[in-house]
């Protein structure tokens, strides 16, 4: 639901060649892409980065509807196909790995064997 948005500026994207808005729409998304993906960088709780990294993917298709060229439009499209394979098995498990297993939310203390051997024994 989050990517219809950002669909439709990809959908217009294309038709929007040679108007003005299509580079401040391209500013938006670079602007939206840096920041989140600098909050993503500096955060050290998990569920903050996963959702600073989608803010900062978001941005990313954003700036491809902005671009508005054939390619720049399928980069946009393919950023919204791709990332659900890699998020979709991580949501449903990140409650229960990261609550049960590791008893933080901090990055910094899950990492190790000790963390992961403790999410598979449960």
């Amino acid at each position: 639901m989050v990517k219809a948005g950002v669909y439709l500026v990809l959908r217009m994207g294309a038709v929007g060649r040679g108007y003005k808005s299509r580079d401040d729409v391209a500013l938006v998304g670079a602007v939206t892409f840096v920041v989140g993906s600098l909050a993503a960088i500096t955060s050290s709780e998990a569920k903050r980065v996963l959702a600073w990294s989608t803010v900062a993917n978001l941005g990313l298709i954003v700036l491809c509807g902005g671009i508005g060229t054939y390619e720049a439009v399928w980069a946009g499209i393919l950023l919204i196909i791709f990332p659900c394979g890699g998020q979709m098995p991580v949501v449903p498990v990140r409650g229960r790995w990261w609550n049960t297993s590791c008893n933080s939310r901090n990055i910094e203390d899950m990492s190790g064997w000790s963390c992961a051997c403790r999410a598979w024994r449960s």
